[in-house]
């Protein structure tokens, strides 16, 4: 189902690449989401999505590089992506570049460079040197490291795995284009690194607060307790909700619920704040994860914010 496509969304019959900003980018970046276009056909929309979102995360790369402006960049990637998925991608990129020529009448296909052909299999046997493998895909190399998919040390055994990966991807791009120009388009990968490729995994479907409140009162009614139904706290929920302005409970984090407190006590008092409404969520997401509905209890340690008085002293 298109759903369960990672960085997919349907949005009233049309499909768009989709991908969040990291909370430390966002004020760079100016926004919470990206968002690329794919049209209303599902399959089309499958094939433009891994172009899209390579092109999502070099926006964030680059935001990531003014944030760390001056600095050695020494973290890891952010969005890292295996050599056969790197493969995978490129060649799926590569397919939907030729179908958008093949609808240009101004670029008809000039046939397929054999000595090209010759070196990419020469670099797939590993017969290859550094320089020769930067001569054929250096550029895509560095083109998903500004993406954020990679970080291998130019010369070092996973970039040249990476590189061998991408001759082979771009090696089985050009069997297609070949088997397109005579009018067949039903070819499929056969290197094993492309036709065995896992997509990346799939990220968590996402948990309503609003169902796990109501599946929590169950077990609690169901165990002698809340005799009320959950009705004296269930405003607790919605106005978590409404502060969050979303329903995942997987996407709640501990600083999401410090900024809940600290947003209650501008109208409640402490003691309302802390008897109520962050012991319903503490026990909330205590059940959750005690059930393995979530996967840790981000509201364990979130308590009462201390006051200071008048002297300045902790209340």
């Amino acid at each position: 189902m298109a759903g369960k496509i990672r960085n997919m969304v349907n949005r009233s019959g049309r499909y768009h690449a989709r991908l969040v900003v990291p909370k430390d980018l966002r004020g760079i970046v100016g926004k919470t989401e990206l968002r690329s276009p794919l049209g209303g056909d599902y399959r089309q929309a499958v094939k433009l999505l891994p172009g899209a979102v390579a092109q999502l995360q070099h926006q964030i790369a680059i935001a990531e590089q003014k944030a760390g402006a001056g600095r050695p960049q020494t973290a890891p990637a952010r969005y890292p992506l295996a050599p056969d998925q790197i493969a995978m991608c490129h060649y799926m990129q590569r397919l939907a570049f030729d179908d958008e020529l093949r609808n240009d009448p101004r670029w008809p296909s000039v046939g397929i460079d054999d000595l090209l052909v010759q070196q990419l299999r020469e670099a797939i046997a590993g017969k290859a040197s550094d320089a020769q493998l930067a001569d054929l895909v250096g550029a895509q190399i560095e083109r998903f490291r500004a993406a954020g998919n990679l970080d291998a040390a130019p010369g070092s055994n996973e970039w040249r795995t990476i590189a061998r990966a991408l001759c082979s991807a771009e090696l089985e791009a050009l069997e297609r284009v070949a088997e397109r120009d005579e009018g067949d388009f039903t070819g499929t990968p056969s290197a094993p690194i492309i036709k065995n490729a896992q997509p990346p995994d799939a990220a968590p479907a996402p948990v309503s607060l609003k169902r796990l409140w109501a599946d929590y009162v169950q077990s609690r009614v169901q165990a002698g307790f809340m005799r009320d139904g959950g009705k004296r706290a269930r405003p607790v929920i919605e106005n978590l909700r409404k502060f969050l302005k979303h329903d995942d409970a997987r996407r709640v984090t501990k600083k999401d619920l410090l900024g809940w407190r600290d947003h209650l006590m501008t109208d409640l008092s402490a003691k309302s704040v802390s008897d109520i409404y962050l012991s319903a969520v503490r026990s909330l997401f205590a059940w959750a994860a005690e059930n393995d509905r979530l996967p840790e209890n981000v509201a364990a340690t979130v308590r009462r914010k201390r006051q200071l008085g008048p002297t300045g002293f902790s209340a």
